[in-house]
């Protein structure tokens, strides 16, 4: 076994002689990949509700009425997304991949910065794998197509990490602590829940200081001041949650903690986790006696170790791998939580199983190709097709949009619509979806019916969520949104478009009206699309 071992070593030295050597152009082209998969995944993914609404609001006449409308508590996420969006928006491509390309930037950024921050303490072939690790968790890259700050916070956060780091070095204090302010502050601008960043930073800037028994004042200054990023966004914070709040579906609770790690395993991220612990096992088993020499070579300005993470570095990457659970904690008294709001945790994630695997392999190079090797392997499986896509998009960037337009269109329910002229009552994602791929006869017909006697329900709890949600965005976006009372008297005889499950097909307004015995519903179709319905008052 050690005879082999030996052997192996051997044939991937030079390959790892290579990486490093060419570690910088083989970084830029893993990034290329990611960019051509990212833009695969977006042409051929069709907006969604949360998207549109970020959409929406980018489009409103100017910059300050898009600060406006979060001013006015209309939305509960800030501006930043949407500002984001904007920017994008100007580009000469297909909306579905302009709109979303400063997003794939900020996921681009994310995975340089997993990539900076191992590279300095690892063999090349460890960044590498770190850089493309993120590609290999669809619960991660999910957001590198999300026109949502999410990916603007994982940039931030992981840009935060190699600014604390060069600081911890000493490499131009003068710059990179002002940008380490400026990372933190640009993720908690893009989402509150950024402020729970300071826990792991603050652990690891305290065992820094214990270690060299001093206290670095000016870094501290930068952890402690980084959240007044969100305060021009607390007004309209506090009014959004004045207006959402008691409706808001995504309740706190301690068992939350652990959705975004069984997210982990149940989207096949655990692959690239069990190849790198089964080749941990191996090299562990195999272990050659004629190691190779391991200098732990010091910085004589810092003490920081050079060749490893430094346990100020393990802490930081550990304590935001754990970043779910003291968030959850904290979100309890704060009464929300979503998954994606610990999104974060998947940057502390990647580092930890990178250098956690290095350091079982006692940092070789030759190991660190394997690790490489192992993520390219899940890389290619999960993207070869969407980097396709991805250059035929730019080959044809017409077609995107068409294409998505043409895959809306489709639904079996539309045909039914068309040939009528009666006022449609549409869910909200149908609303959503149609207010921005559907024809100009249809827009114009189609309204989002809310009933405000459901907004103080509990039991209506999450299409309360979605229905708030119309009330406000309809006063500031181009909606049609009508209370059912007003909409039943202007409207006797209309359509209903639903895409709810099949045990719930009939929407909760309509049934209590049924019920009651004021309205005659009729099925005309159904089918995977959802439920076309005749509505007629008595």
């Amino acid at each position: 076994m050690k005879e082999f071992r030996k052997k192996f070593d051997d044939l991937l030295e030079p390959v790892a002689d290579a990486i490093e050597k060419h570690s910088r152009l083989l970084a830029a082209f893993s990034l290329l990949l990611v960019l051509l998969s990212a833009i695969g995944i977006a042409a051929q993914k069709l907006f969604w509700y949360d998207e549109i609404v970020t959409l929406f609001t980018s489009r409103l006449s100017s910059v300050g009425d898009v600060w406006r409308f979060f001013a006015d508590g209309l939305d509960t996420s800030g501006p930043a997304a949407a500002l984001m969006a904007r920017a994008g928006g100007h580009l000469p491509l297909a909306p579905e991949i302009a709109v979303r390309l400063p997003f794939i930037a900020a996921f681009l950024c994310m995975c340089t910065g997993i990539y900076i921050f191992l590279r300095r303490r690892y063999p090349a072939g460890y960044a590498l794998a770190g850089l493309l690790f993120s590609m290999t968790l669809p619960g991660l890259f999910f957001y590198m197509t999300e026109a949502r700050a999410y990916a603007m916070m994982l940039a931030g956060v992981s840009l935060a990490m190699v600014f604390w780091q060069s600081a911890a070095e000493g490499r131009a204090r003068v710059l990179v602590i002002p940008a380490l302010f400026l990372a933190l502050a640009f993720a908690i601008a893009s989402h509150f829940f950024a402020i729970f960043l300071f826990v792991p930073f603050a652990l690891a800037q305290l065992t820094l200081d214990r270690t060299r028994k001093r206290i670095d004042w000016a870094v501290w200054l930068a952890l402690v001041l980084f959240p007044v990023g969100f305060l021009p966004f607390l007004q309209g914070t506090e009014r959004a949650s004045s207006f959402y709040r008691a409706g808001f579906h995504a309740k706190a609770s301690l068992t939350a903690m652990r959705i975004p790690y069984r997210e982990i395993y149940n989207s096949g991220g655990w692959i690239v986790v069990s190849i790198l612990c089964l080749l941990a096992v191996w090299l562990l088993v195999s272990e050659s006696q004629g190691e190779a020499n391991f200098e732990k070579q010091k910085s004589e300005k810092t003490g920081l170790d050079k060749t490893g993470l430094s346990q100020a570095e393990w802490i930081l990457a550990g304590v935001l791998a754990l970043y779910p659970v003291y968030v959850v904690v904290a979100s309890l008294a704060i009464g929300i939580f979503r998954q994606q709001y610990a999104v974060c945790f998947y940057v502390g994630f990647i580092v930890i199983s990178v250098a956690g695997f290095a350091e079982v392999a006692r940092r070789r190079a030759a190991a660190g190709v394997l690790a490489l090797l192992a993520v390219l392997a899940v890389f290619a499986v999960i993207h070869t097709g969407q980097m396709v896509s991805g250059l035929k998009a730019l080959v044809h960037p017409s077609r995107v949009h068409a294409d998505a337009v043409a895959t809306v269109m489709a639904h079996t329910w539309v045909q039914g619509v068309s040939a009528q002229e009666l006022p449609v009552a549409v869910d909200p994602n149908t609303y959503m979806e149609f207010a921005f791929y559907g024809t100009p006869e249809i827009q114009k017909r189609m309204f989002e019916v809310i009933d405000e006697a459901e907004f103080s329900d509990p039991k209506y709890r999450f299409a309360v969520s979605d229905e708030q949600n119309f009330k406000y965005f309809s006063r500031k976006l181009p909606l049609h949104v009508m209370e059912i009372q007003d909409f039943l008297a202007a409207n006797p005889h209309f359509l209903a478009v639903t895409q709810f499950e099949k045990h719930e097909w009939l929407p909760d307004y309509l049934m209590r009206h049924q019920a009651q015995g004021e309205l005659s519903v009729k099925i005309l179709s159904y089918s995977e699309d959802g439920y076309l319905l005749e509505v007629e008052k008595k």
